[in-house]
């Protein structure tokens, strides 16, 4: 019986209480699901646990970019403006095309927080924080080089305000990322 959803209490073996729960897999026994505790949420998964980081992380900067752009006014790129451009071609116009890029941009930074995930066990969990604002910095590097090497003529001219700008939300991007990823695994290795 792959892949069924078996459900029982521990202690007794009564199958109608639900104790733990997991999946049956042939010569591995029964896998564990995703489970919810009291105190946050433990994810067994690094992938999902990666994304699920990410994501979170990816929306709160898309906030603080937002709230730089808007209400302080200290830059004049967004970051939802860096993710439309690579897929529209130009800055978003219109509330359609602010959500595709919303969405594209917070999927990048799921998808780097796939990428944490899996690197951070290489390199140990020890100082996560560093770790994970280095990523942060690191991804925010990559994305300048990859834009000025298709050479973007609209990203190539950036007012010293809009790079400091962006490398606060990076940084800020990274902590957040190691903090939610280790908050997630809580109970599990980094």
């Amino acid at each position: 019986m792959t892949g069924a959803i078996i459900s029982c209490d521990c202690r007794t073996g009564n199958k109608n209480r639900l104790r733990a729960a997991g999946i049956f897999a042939p010569g591995r026994g029964i896998l564990p699901l995703p489970s919810f505790r009291e105190g946050g949420t433990h994810i067994t998964d690094r992938f999902t646990r990666g994304f699920a980081a990410g994501a979170f992380a990816g929306a709160l900067t898309d906030l603080l970019s937002l709230l730089t752009y808007n209400l302080l006014r200290v830059t004049n790129w967004r970051f939802l403006d860096f993710s439309g451009l690579l897929i529209f071609g130009r800055k978003p116009a219109g509330t359609v095309e602010i959500m595709i890029s919303v969405l594209g941009q917070v999927f990048f930074s799921a998808a780097m927080g796939i990428l944490f995930a899996f690197l951070l066990p290489v390199a140990t969990s020890r100082h996560y924080l560093l770790k994970g604002w280095f990523f942060g910095m690191l991804v925010w590097f990559s994305a300048y080089t990859v834009v000025h090497l298709f050479q973007l003529p609209q990203t190539l001219q950036l007012d010293p305000s809009t790079v400091l700008s962006n490398i606060f939300k990076a940084s800020i991007y990274g902590l957040v990322l190691a903090w939610s990823l280790a908050r997630l695994g809580a109970k599990s290795k980094l």
